[in-house]
């Protein structure tokens, strides 16, 4: 019976699993790892594997490196945006190892940390959907902007953004992409789907309509905001951006002229005198416009972006 029981004993097979499990996964996992940190930004945060097994189970854990201590109580030492950045590695460096090149989901991954490490990881996200499908879910507007311009600048064009929004009697609804996110075309486009339906918001009275209507002068208000940004001044200097590209300045010499100041000047009061932009005196509040005066006002502003790009080229 003992001999048996000898026999039996695992051992031997914890020890050959640790042996197979450091040749075939470890080693390449956690260069893997240290590689992902690296892309990352991740500095100071040194980590080794332990191979831990028992009855001839084995798993693998991750330790600060001359710390015996297992994933779990990282969080004793390292800050919470590290922590999540070591698991964001560990999950990308888990992918290299596989062959499979599945879609991949992330959701919120960014809560906690600072704007160097969440660039770092849009960069990242951007890369890893080159080669593979890659949702991101989001509610921080800023990341989806960081998001967008990894992808701009990595030359990635098949991005597609939608919104979650919930309602009184239901949750999860897609609708079209938030206004505030969208570029200048994209906003010009929002505007004119606008223009469209005040027609049909018209026709059921003055008080709907005339709120709605604020609503389209307040949004034309903020894209004629935003071609200063994206035309007038060629991103030289971007809102939510970590610095100022001088370069693009080059551009704009002789690009803008006196008129055109003048032009943008008159439309934003327009659209000042419309909406509660400012707290204007109530008896210089300006009539409500019209559907086809919306429509007008739109057009102004897409020929003035056409008119400055055509002088650019």
């Amino acid at each position: 019976m003992q001999k048996c029981i000898d026999s039996l004993n695992t051992r031997a097979i914890t020890s050959k699993q640790k042996e197979l499990l450091k040749e075939a996964v470890t080693n390449r996992l956690f260069a893997e790892l240290q590689q992902e940190l690296k892309n990352l930004g991740v500095e100071n945060v040194e980590l080794e594997p332990i191979e831990e097994g028992e009855k001839g189970n084995i798993s693998l854990h991750i330790s600060l490196k001359g710390v015996k201590t297992v994933v779990k109580e990282l969080a004793d030492v390292l800050s919470e945006g590290e922590e999540r950045m070591v698991a964001i590695a560990a999950f990308l460096a888990e992918l290299k190892i596989y062959k499979h090149l599945s879609c991949i989901v992330f959701d919120d991954p960014v809560s906690s940390l600072d704007h160097k490490w969440r660039t770092k990881v849009a960069e990242r996200i951007v890369k890893e959907s080159k080669e593979r499908q890659v949702i991101v879910f989001t509610h921080d507007l800023v990341f989806l902007l960081d998001l967008q311009s990894a992808a701009e600048r990595d030359g990635l064009k098949d991005i597609y953004v939608q919104a979650l929004e919930s309602a009184p009697d239901a949750s999860g609804l897609v609708t079209e992409k938030p206004f505030s996110v969208c570029n200048t075309n994209g906003k010009i486009g929002m505007l004119k789907n606008m223009q469209q339906e005040s027609l049909s918001i018209q026709s059921e009275g003055s008080e709907k309509y005339n709120k709605y209507i604020e609503r389209c002068y307040s949004r034309l208000r903020s894209a004629w905001e935003r071609a200063i940004e994206e035309v007038v001044l060629n991103y030289a200097v971007s809102r939510f951006a970590y610095g100022i590209q001088t370069k693009r300045l080059k551009a704009v010499a002789g690009d803008f002229a006196n008129n055109d100041y003048k032009v943008i000047d008159d439309a934003m009061t327009k659209c000042s005198s419309v909406t509660d932009a400012h707290d204007t005196a109530p008896a210089a509040r300006g009539s409500i416009p019209s559907p086809v005066d919306f429509q007008n006002d739109i057009e102004k502003l897409e020929n003035f972006v056409k008119s400055i790009k055509k002088r650019r080229e």
